[in-house]
């Protein structure tokens, strides 16, 4: 018994490795039309995302280090131009003022002595010199003391917004440390952004920009790029653009975020197809067919997206120009397809 099944077993085999292949030319062929790839001049959009800032931001710091006594303001308070925001503790500061005014006496009366004595011929000249540097140096040391008074409270440089409060009272800070963020309400709003090294290289200044702000999503803002960065941020690797922004009279805020358009004024020279010619594609990538030979095989290629304009497609690279493109049909193919030009 186990004969016999061995024996059918084995004709089994023999009889399907005796099985002719299937024919490759009982493969269905699909009839597809071309189309020549045409080149033309476009303007490329770039988009990107960035936040809304007053121009005039800036950060208000301390001349001194010392200890913080008051703060006047908190965060979101409008202020005037003049407004005392903030004061250090004066206690050392005023003494150092005080140490200055005498030191400042001591050379008069030095000076004056000294002069005296010269007249009648008992100092030397560089005795009266000596004083006379004397005087100047303590003159000069009374300035730099009623100066870091000065400086020793912190005002507003113009009528603006706090923005961000960087420190508390009766912390010790040192000098030029920023204790706020100000923004100055009589100037314009900017928005920042950054961009790809491929991206800054084709913008310009005076670049027009279509805005759109989560503030306002049913509005369409215009902006004209203003600053274009010259060097990569550390830790983005990106490159910052500032770009103005016109408000329609609606009411910004420093940190909005913007969705931004920017319609470069470099023309880019780019292969137009039609949209039913693209397969698979990924952000800025994407996939066609060509004919590749007489047999009616395909070839896939691999090609780069500059822009959608109604009904066709802009290529940056990966075709030529006057390069057959297959675009009714491209949906059912894969790289094994044969196909039928029935333009």
């Amino acid at each position: 018994m186990k004969k016999l099944f061995l024996g059918i077993f084995t004709i089994l085999l023999l009889t399907s490795c005796n099985k002719e292949k299937p024919d490759e030319s009982s493969k269905a062929i699909i009839p597809v039309k071309t189309v020549k790839v045409v080149n033309e001049y476009i303007m490329p959009v770039i988009e990107t995302s960035g936040k809304v800032q007053s121009e005039n931001e800036m950060k208000l710091s301390f001349k001194t280090g010392g200890l913080i006594k008051t703060i006047y303001v908190q965060e979101g308070d409008a202020v005037k131009a003049g407004q005392v925001l903030a004061e250090l503790d004066l206690s050392e500061i005023s003494a150092q003022v005080n140490q200055a005014r005498r030191g400042l006496e001591k050379a008069k009366r030095d000076y004056s002595r000294a002069e005296n004595l010269y007249g009648d011929s008992v100092a030397t000249l560089e005795q009266l010199q000596n004083a006379e540097t004397a005087l100047s140096v303590a003159q000069s040391n009374l300035e730099i003391a009623e100066f870091n008074l000065k400086y020793s409270k912190i005002t507003a440089p113009s009528s603006g917004v706090i923005l961000k409060k960087l420190a508390e009272i009766n912390e010790l800070v040192s000098n030029g440390f920023p204790i706020f963020l100000f923004g100055n309400t009589n100037g314009n709003f900017v928005i920042k952004a950054g961009v790809t090294d491929k991206d800054i290289v084709r913008i310009s200044v005076n670049d027009k920009a279509e805005i759109k702000l989560d503030a306002y999503p049913n509005i369409v803002f215009s902006g004209v790029v203003k600053k274009t960065g010259q060097f990569a941020d550390p830790y983005s690797g990106t490159y910052e653009i500032e770009i103005s922004i016109n408000s329609k009279g609606y009411k910004l805020i420093s940190g909005f975020v913007a969705e931004i358009k920017i319609f470069s004024s470099q023309k880019q020279k780019a292969g137009r197809i039609p949209v039913e010619s693209l397969k698979d594609a990924n952000k800025n990538k994407g996939f066609i067919f060509k004919v590749k030979d007489s047999d009616g095989g395909v070839e896939k290629l691999e090609v780069e997206i500059c822009g959608i304009r109604n009904d066709a497609i802009y290529i940056c690279s990966g075709i030529k120009e006057n390069e057959e493109i297959i675009t009714e049909g491209a949906a059912y193919l894969n790289t094994d397809s044969k196909v039928k030009v029935i333009n």
